[in-house]
């Protein structure tokens, strides 16, 4: 529950790290203690050297100006169902793991996808693949292969973006 200010606080959690992450739809971003928000998310220590317990404070932005991409991809002139798209950054710094800018979906049977919640960037690349091996999302190597096929969009705050792809080689 939260109080009328929107704040909360967990109590008697075990000692540990733990990571803070919202299940809203929106942009959400992270700022701990006096740190600007983070790029992706970092874990709270709970427990300094000694084992004693100390507070951790966290604050978490939801907006209702979420961003979504949209749109189709094809194969041969015709809809490509059950492909993958890939969405992610072009500042590879952006793309460590668990990285809240790299996202991915498959197509409908029409070969249509739609993608929300990406936090605001003017930099992203978006590809259609037939299939991703599981961990290649995480994989610096395949997104750096993915760059030169995807094509270059940008995501303003609660910017409707719709691309149409043709999927690509690995």
């Amino acid at each position: 529950m939260t109080d009328p200010n929107g704040s909360f606080e967990l109590r008697d959690l075990p000692a540990g790290r733990w990571a803070v992450t919202a299940s809203k739809a929106g942009f959400v971003s992270e700022q701990f203690g006096q740190r600007r928000p983070t790029e992706r998310v970092r874990p709270i220590e709970l427990t300094d050297f000694t084992g004693a317990e100390r507070e951790a404070t966290s604050r978490i932005v939801i907006t209702r100006r979420s961003t979504e991409v949209s749109g189709s991809a094809t194969l041969r002139d015709q809809p490509a169902p059950d492909v993958t798209i890939v969405v992610f950054p072009e500042d590879s710094t952006k793309w460590a793991y668990p990285s809240r800018y790299v996202r991915s979906t498959r197509t409908g049977t029409d070969g249509r996808f739609s993608i929300q919640a990406l936090p605001p960037d003017r930099h992203y690349r978006i590809a259609a693949v037939e299939y991703v091996d599981e961990g290649e999302l995480q994989d610096p190597e395949f997104l750096e292969r993915l760059r030169d096929v995807g094509i270059s969009f940008s995501l303003e705050p609660g910017a409707r973006e719709r691309v149409n792809l043709s999927v690509s080689d690995r």
